[in-house]
């Protein structure tokens, strides 16, 4: 919620919804504290984009809440 629903509408005060999505994405994955951040990016670049096309955020928890249960289900 804090990235989708809060920083992305900040950002889009001042910049465009592609450059806000970029910026709340890049915040994302550099807040997950991985070496290898790209994942992360590309998974807040789609939650964004899940929450643009569905004008909601519930789209974007079920996704996030889906990649979380695969993520520990793999490392089980």
């Amino acid at each position: 919620m804090i990235f989708r629903k809060y920083l992305v509408s900040l950002l889009q005060k001042i910049f465009s919804w592609k450059i806000s999505a970029g910026i709340s994405s890049f915040v994302f994955a550099i807040l997950h504290g991985q070496t290898n951040f790209l994942p992360f990016l590309i998974n807040g670049l789609i939650y964004s984009w899940t929450m643009k096309k569905s004008g909601t955020i519930v789209m974007p928890i079920l996704l996030h809440m889906a990649y979380n249960l695969i993520a520990i289900k793999t490392q089980i």
